[in-house]
């Protein structure tokens, strides 16, 4: 399929966009990604719709490694508090304000990533991204081209 200048510019500007979106939406952001996506496959924007799943990727990604460390990190805490002592770092929360500030700024890295990279035509996946949608989106179109004998 032939990418349009129109359909570039707006894969370039779509994670910028999310990033001022996350400002105003906070959580309803999780829901205008998915929604974005089926806008422009409606629309015939492979570019756009590719660097929109990318980002969800991303985000839901990031979402996941925080629950997962924040249930480890809540876990030690307890455990701290019932065996009546501290652990540096865990007890006072500053592990959780540095890791929840490493996100942020690795999230807002990759975004700006991959806007350049889109920009200049290359493609970019983050370290961190665990691909989810990109492999449940293979799958899905790999199963519907398979014969049986």
């Amino acid at each position: 399929m032939q990418i349009t200048d129109k359909d570039h510019l707006i894969a370039v500007l779509t994670p910028g966009a999310f990033v001022c979106a996350s400002f105003l939406l906070t959580w309803q952001l999780i829901f205008l990604m998915p929604l974005l996506y089926f806008v422009y496959r409606k629309l015939a924007l492979p570019q756009a719709k590719d660097s929109t799943l990318k980002v969800f990727d991303l985000t839901v990604s990031l979402l996941l490694i925080g629950a997962v460390v924040g249930g480890f990190v809540a876990g030690l805490t307890v455990v701290a508090r019932d065996g009546e002592f501290a652990i540096a770092g865990i007890s006072d929360g500053l592990i959780v304000a540095a890791l929840s500030l490493l996100g942020f700024f690795y999230y807002l890295g990759c975004l700006l990533l991959l806007s350049v990279k889109t920009y200049q035509r290359k493609p970019y996946t983050p370290k961190l991204s665990m691909e989810i949608f990109e492999a449940l989106r293979g799958k899905r179109a790999s199963s519907g081209n398979t014969t049986t004998p």
